[in-house]
């Protein structure tokens, strides 16, 4: 078997017309008896390029007894020139799905490889540093029992000093990752985290959950948490409020989690223009590399209002 008739145009990248089957010498015998048992007249091939490449051939056939015309070359050569450009912005496409999909897992494994890192550090900073630090205050005060009065005052301030460093160590490794969340859950996590944002900002945050008692998977409680934390701190800068709302709740097979307050608010098109924005960017992200979504509803003076909701058996699979 000879080339076929679409091969002949793909290879040469040229358009073919066959106008007289039977007398046409391009052809040989099997194509000819093809385009007899088919009962066409003539038959037409136009290449459809994509760049220099030839991407496919439109093949066009009819059972006219006067073929193909100038007009029909010309409209066969405008549809091949609209499915070119289709198919290539078809292969456009599915490269910048396939690069968003990688850079998915990629912002994914990012993301975890920071929250391990930070579980990491905290675990030093408590275990390392911290008993360090507890021995030297004990040394620190057996010396001062048996000092002189001078020696003693010296000894004290030195006490302070590595109190207030022990004090700093342990808040340090609870802002990395506190050691609750993974033991309790979220919602003790929070109960925690909400106390001690109190104590540091002097904004009351009202709890309201609505969960069931089972865990979820580690990766929603992480994200969750972070979101929180992420949103209460944008409370404590801009919204000039002496109070704010956590709320936490479950429909549908999805999570829910929101944080309100009833401040200076702000344009969202304005902000996401800005530098301020990389905290909602980055709330983003990370409900999105769980299959979920942020949402912010604000305005100028009237508040903001974030929420994040995460699908509870996606985030199963990816946290677990």
């Amino acid at each position: 078997m000879g080339e076929s008739l679409s091969g002949r145009v793909a290879s040469t990248g040229e358009p073919l017309v066959i106008s007289e089957p039977e007398s046409d010498p391009r052809l040989i015998p099997e194509q000819r008896d093809r385009i007899r048992g088919l009962g066409y007249r003539a038959w037409l091939g136009v290449p459809i390029k994509t760049g220099d490449r030839v991407a496919g051939v439109l093949s066009v056939r009819t059972r006219r007894p006067e073929g193909f015309s100038a007009d029909d070359m010309a409209i066969a050569s405008a549809f091949a020139a609209q499915a070119a450009v289709a198919l290539e912005n078809a292969r456009l496409y599915q490269e910048v799905d396939q690069a968003r999909q990688r850079l998915s897992v990629l912002s994914a494994r990012l993301v975890e490889s920071q929250e391990a890192e930070r579980r990491h550090l905290a675990r030093e900073l408590h275990d390392e540093i911290g008993q360090l630090l507890t021995g030297l205050k004990l040394t620190l005060e057996a010396e001062a029992d048996s000092a002189s009065p001078k020696l003693e005052a010296n000894a004290g301030h030195a006490q302070a000093l590595v109190h207030d460093l022990i004090e700093r160590v342990r808040g340090l490794s609870l802002d990395l990752h506190p050691a609750m969340l993974d033991d309790l859950g979220l919602v003790s996590a929070l109960v925690w985290n909400l106390d001690r944002y109190t104590a540091q900002t002097r904004i009351e945050v009202r709890l309201e959950q609505n969960l069931p008692s089972e865990r979820f998977a580690p990766g929603i409680e992480t994200a969750a948490y972070r979101i929180v934390q992420e949103a209460l701190t944008n409370v404590a800068r801009h919204a000039g409020v002496a109070e704010a709302t956590v709320r936490l709740w479950t429909t549908g097979g999805r999570l829910y989690v929101q944080v309100q307050d009833a401040g200076v608010g702000f344009d969202p098109e304005v902000a996401g223009e800005g530098r301020t924005s990389s905290g909602l960017v980055g709330m983003r992200e990370r409900a999105a590399l769980l299959g979920g979504e942020l949402s912010v509803d604000a305005a100028p003076g009237s508040g903001v209002r974030v929420t994040a909701e995460f699908p509870l058996d996606t985030a199963s699979e990816e946290g677990g």
